[in-house]
């Protein structure tokens, strides 16, 4: 049976975690089909929860970064959050990999590694608001398994989160 949250039609579950799930899928955003992740929060979430990820979501639609995941729409009804999905691999498996050869990273590697994950946290920490003042977001969950890599950039995966 195919299953939908909103508009969006889902193909499979990413990952889930204490607040909630994401999903991979596909659907209409502005006229336009694209592949993206939703994150959705458990059924059974409190009103605390709910308004942090409204939160997230307001702030995280204010700030453009290479390495910080687009959002498009929050879904108030369905407790989600739309968002750009990033086809990569997490630091976390590519550590673990490299551990199972018995292999390290390279020391370039991880410096250049370190220093995009700075400037996406310093970006996010000091971006102007729609007031004229730093948003300061933190990420608050910062470990390998929320960094997501591509080819070409890496992603502190849902910055609040």
């Amino acid at each position: 049976m195919t299953q939908y949250i909103a508009q969006y039609q889902l193909i499979k579950k990413l990952g889930a975690g204490v607040f909630g799930e994401v999903f991979l899928a596909r659907g209409f955003f502005r006229n336009q089909e694209r592949t993206v992740a939703i994150k959705r929060l458990h059924m059974d979430s409190d009103q605390e929860s709910k308004n942090l990820l409204a939160l997230e979501y307001q702030l995280l639609k204010q700030i453009r970064h290479r390495c910080i995941v687009r959002v498009f729409e929050y879904l108030p009804n369905e407790n989600a959050v739309v968002m750009e999905y990033i086809k990569g691999v997490d630091l976390r498996e590519v550590i673990d990999s490299l551990n199972e050869k018995s292999e390290k990273i390279f020391v370039d590697t991880a410096v250049e590694i370190g220093c995009e994950l700075a400037d996406a946290l310093f970006f996010a920490y000091t971006s102007l608001g729609r007031n004229g003042k730093p948003l300061r977001l933190v990420h608050r969950d910062i470990k390998p398994s929320n960094i997501i890599m591509t080819a070409y950039v890496i992603y502190p995966s849902c910055l609040l989160g």
